[in-house]
């Protein structure tokens, strides 16, 4: 018998498209996003992302939650690009986690307390027109922005159709909305609802806020607590609806697997999200923290444990239209040790700053935007066609690359297909790399996506059929990773 549980809203990707996103076959999704007559949101209210080739890259480096040692780096006698391609640390550069400098300005700002009385009242201002014409305009938007899903005006008028400001307000008793909110600062403290919480340590720091551990000062259970300003309503938005949507079709067992905001503030000059806090740290941590114990990278039947979960964690995402935008192995975090045959996945993935609501488009909209951020940059933007839920196939490719070879990706054409340029060792289970490989980095068209559980059903056959062997590796890594 089979270790592994089916996903049982999965079928082949035969079906018209409409009825299936990437092979998890879910039907429409209803907004839970009440429209009601309200306020509308401050231009600065809304965290764009014109992904210019560097602020793409940005967002989201918030790359170390564990590791605070690090490890040589490859052999001298390696190429110098892998060298320049390795993701491992050099001790002699990284020996610690910088404190890193204020890059905001708030001195010019007047402060309050954390909490929402009196002058730290949240401000609105009223939506002009909010009536089906918000409709036209989002449309509208869509077309001025030429193929980009990242624009300003389009997120803004999305926030505003569905009236996300009131929405928080009357139905999410988790966020606190403020007028301003202090920095926060190692040592200092952060009020959140009725829990105050110690800020411990900073964790990473990206072009539009800080990343720390906060403590609950009532039972010192550690958080990690996202501060960015101007405000990140996208980023919240889009978790709130990433939840509704896995709840509505009861698929509630994939929701540990994505980032969780526990308790927000939303304040009209900041923001702060507080989720769960991974002790292990990002891949790119755990991946350093095994060479560091082993002096080898990560084993390839760990990297199909983990990549199988890859590939579960985004197939469910595609099935509640979502497309994360910035798949990379910073953004996957190891909430737990892993283990064979979980229905949770150990990985969780964050950072949806980069995010794109499917459902705001039509079902024929394509994009043509070019990332050109390095070694992230899908192979449907090389050559300048449409993409849609690609660029997250490509992302799964780039951080399996990261767990096998301790190296970013670099592909290359060869005849009419993509592939990654690095080698495989000759004990590699060849065929089912490249299998995987070659269907996610040529996908034909935007309508005609790969079932990414047929794909996961080839690494978990694998695993079952070496469990005994797996196991001994499971114990090795999981050792490793708490030494």
């Amino acid at each position: 018998m089979n270790i592994f549980e089916a996903d049982l809203n999965t079928e082949k990707f035969n079906l018209p498209l409409k009825f299936g996103i990437n092979s998890t076959v879910i039907g429409d999704v209803t907004k839970v996003v009440p429209v009601t007559k309200k306020p509308e949101l401050n231009e600065f209210l809304d965290l764009s992302i014109e992904m210019n080739e560097d602020e793409f890259g940005r967002l989201g480096k918030n790359k170390s939650q564990a590791a605070e040692k690090a490890i040589s780096p490859k052999p001298d006698d390696e190429e110098d690009d892998d060298l320049s391609k390795s993701i491992y640390h050099n001790p002699k550069k990284d020996q610690t986690i910088v404190e890193f400098e204020d890059a905001e300005t708030w001195e010019d700002e007047k402060m309050y307390s954390f909490l929402g009385d009196g002058p730290n009242r949240y401000e609105y201002t009223i939506i002009q027109n909010f009536d089906e014409s918000l409709s036209f305009k989002l449309r509208d938007a869509i077309v001025k922005s030429k193929g980009n899903p990242f624009s300003k005006d389009v997120r803004t008028l999305i926030l505003e159709q569905c009236n996300f400001e009131q929405y928080l307000e009357d139905h999410i008793d988790s966020c606190s909305l403020l007028k301003n909110v202090p920095q926060l600062k190692i040592g200092g403290t952060l009020q959140c609802g009725n829990d105050m919480y110690k800020v411990a340590k900073i964790l990473g720091k990206g072009g539009f806020g800080s990343v720390f551990e906060v403590r609950n000062m009532k039972n010192n259970e550690s958080y990690a607590a996202k501060q960015e300003k101007p405000p990140n309503l996208w980023e919240y938005y889009i978790l709130i609806e990433l939840v509704s949507r896995l709840s509505s079709k009861n698929i509630n067992h994939m929701i540990p697997a994505y980032m969780h905001v526990y308790k927000a503030i939303v304040a009209n000059n900041a923001s702060v999200l507080i989720s769960e806090y991974s002790p292990h740290g990002s891949l790119i941590d755990v991946c350093n923290k095994i060479k560091q114990g082993t002096s080898k990278n990560v084993d390839e039947y760990i990297g199909m444990i983990f990549t199988s979960q890859l590939l579960s964690i985004i197939d469910y995402l595609h099935s509640c239209h979502i497309i994360h935008a910035d798949i990379k192995p910073d953004n996957f975090v190891l909430m737990s040790k892993i283990a064979i045959g979980i229905k949770v996945p150990s990985l969780q993935l964050i950072d949806f700053g980069s995010a794109i609501d499917m459902d705001s488009f039509d079902k024929d909209d394509e994009f043509t935007y070019v990332v050109k951020t390095d070694n992230f940059t899908c192979c449907e933007m090389l050559e300048n066609r449409s993409w849609t839920y690609q660029t997250d196939l490509f992302g799964i490719c780039g951080t399996a690359h990261v767990i096998l070879f301790g190296k970013y990706i670099e592909v290359e054409k060869k005849s009419s297909n993509w592939q990654i340029k690095t080698r495989f060792p000759r004990y590699f289970q060849k065929d089912i790399w490249d299998k995987f490989f070659n269907t996610l980095l040529n996908v034909p068209d935007c309508k005609t996506m790969p079932n990414l559980q047929t794909l996961k059903q080839h690494f978990d056959e694998e695993i079952s059929y070496r469990q005994k062997y797996i196991s001994d590796k499971v114990a090795e890594f999981n050792n490793a990773l708490l030494s």
